[in-house]
């Protein structure tokens, strides 16, 4: 290792991995990029769990999307050069559905207010159209909070009569405590009413396209189809990615250290304009590394605010909520058709979301049974078995008759955090994060660091980065 480099990134996630790519596609020679990761692999959520029949299983719907940058796309296309892969493209490109009011809608990802009273759906849609009118179309609208924004999208009824119970579910907080982050974590920003031949008349207006979901999303028209494609490995396990997007670093040059965490970051003493980090590993002395032009975080606010030595008192309470996740093979007709996520939007239900694979990964199948994974909120507080409670949901999901329909064999587990994107502790973050980069004079990449709505996913978190990268010319 050297004692300097350009860019150091600290995280070592499948989209970091990207993000490092980018940056030798932009021009930084790869000899000038240190990448850290703490833990002892890279890929953080997108390393698959390996599940006691030797299947990798992945932790929930995990699908490598195209980032609109030509810098990471370039990157993303020489991982899928080298690991035989499945396109997802056009209206394929991602197909999801929910679970809503007891029944599984598999059209549309969107919330639907159809199953409404008549007089509530009334309400709704005159209220739809009144947004319309007020609407300036400048995008100038600030929101405070999530409720601001159904109400201005919406109106008020939709609001109560869909959305509260769904923050309610999700999140534990009703709309008026959470952040517009919550629309980067589950798709909300839409609702879905009318039918297909209303909505291709209505989609000449921006304005509704903007509120207004079509009914059967694999049948949109050209005006609501994504450009940018999804890849998926045609063998399960989304790591296959991580480990070709690691090969091509390595033999790039660029300088990749597991099981290191960043200890302390602060202002270099010997040089003007360096930032250093000091690393700490399970064994060895700390060394210290610069950054002569940009630390590049990904790795999380909290962790960040621990390096730079910042009152921990300024911190918010971590409210994350608990998701078991729970690895199945069935043997059943799949309920879920071509599905390749559902969410749960119904209280009384502990799931959160399910993955399908055999519906976007043909080589899924095992023994002609089908893959499955769980995501549910695990409750351990009433003393039940959250297994057992989330295989009886899960039959009520799929529509069977009893759990013992589901004949299903479970071959793996793990856990995992869902955040809560609470008003309070974004805007707390908020001024963390600033501390932090005043203290370091613009040093510092950190997601959302400019911009009200932080991105912290996949494809928005290495547009934000690089946007913040490209200000000091790389």
């Amino acid at each position: 290792m050297r004692s300097r480099y350009e860019f150091v990134i600290v995280g070592g996630g499948l989209y970091s991995l990207v993000l490092a790519g980018a940056l030798i596609d932009g021009g930084i020679r790869s000899t000038d990029i240190l990448l850290v990761e703490g833990s002892n692999s890279f890929g953080g959520q997108f390393r698959s769990d390996l599940s006691r029949n030797l299947v990798l299983f992945d932790k929930g719907t995990r699908i490598l999307y195209e980032t609109g940058d030509q810098r990471a796309d370039k990157f993303i296309s020489r991982i899928v050069e080298r690991c035989e892969s499945t396109i997802l493209s056009g209206n394929r490109r991602d197909i999801g559905g929910i679970f809503f009011r007891n029944h599984l809608e598999t059209g549309s990802v969107f919330p639907s207010f159809r199953s409404a009273p008549a007089e509530k759906q009334t309400q709704i849609l005159g209220e739809i159209f009144l947004a319309v009118e007020r609407d300036s179309g400048d995008g100038t609208q600030n929101f405070t909070c999530l409720a601001e924004f159904f109400d201005s999208q919406f109106g008020p009824t939709a609001r109560e009569v869909i959305h509260e119970a769904i923050s309610s579910h999700v999140f534990n907080a009703s709309s008026s405590e959470l952040s517009l982050r919550t629309l980067e974590m589950l798709p909300l920003s839409r609702l879905s009413g009318f039918g297909h031949q209303s909505m291709t008349d209505l989609s000449n207006s921006k304005r509704l396209r903007s509120r207004l979901a079509f009914p059967d999303q694999l049948r949109l028209p050209l005006i609501r189809e994504n450009q940018f494609r999804g890849f998926y490995p045609t063998i399960q396990g989304i790591e296959k990615y991580v480990d070709v997007a690691v090969a091509i670093l390595e033999e790039a040059g660029v300088q990749l250290l597991l099981g290191h965490s960043v200890a302390k970051i602060e202002n270099s003493r010997a040089g003007r304009g360096t930032v250093e980090l000091l690393l700490a590993g399970a064994s060895g002395a700390p060394r210290t590394v610069g950054a002569m032009n940009k630390v590049i975080w990904t790795s999380g606010p909290r962790t960040l605010a621990a390096c730079a030595e910042l009152d921990q008192s300024l911190l918010p309470v971590d409210v994350s909520r608990k998701i078991l996740i729970t690895h199945l093979l069935s043997s059943n007709v799949n309920r879920m058709g071509e599905l390749y996520y559902a969410y749960n939007y119904d209280s009384d239900l502990s799931l959160f979301r399910v993955t399908n694979y055999s519906a976007y990964c043909p080589g899924s199948r095992v023994s002609e049974l089908l893959p499955i994974t769980v995501e549910s909120f695990a409750d351990y507080s009433k003393g039940s078995d959250p297994l057992k409670v989330m295989l009886r949901d899960l039959s009520i999901f799929l529509q069977l008759d009893s759990a013992r329909e589901l004949e299903i064999q479970i071959v793996g587990d793990s856990s995992g955090l869902l955040p809560q994107p609470r008003i309070d502790a974004e805007e707390r973050w908020r001024n963390v994060t600033q501390l932090v980069a005043n203290r370091l004079e613009g040093s510092l990449c950190f997601p959302g660091l400019h911009s009200r709505v932080g991105k912290f996913l996949g494809r928005d978190l290495v547009n934000d980065l690089l946007a913040q990268c490209d200000q000091v010319n790389i």
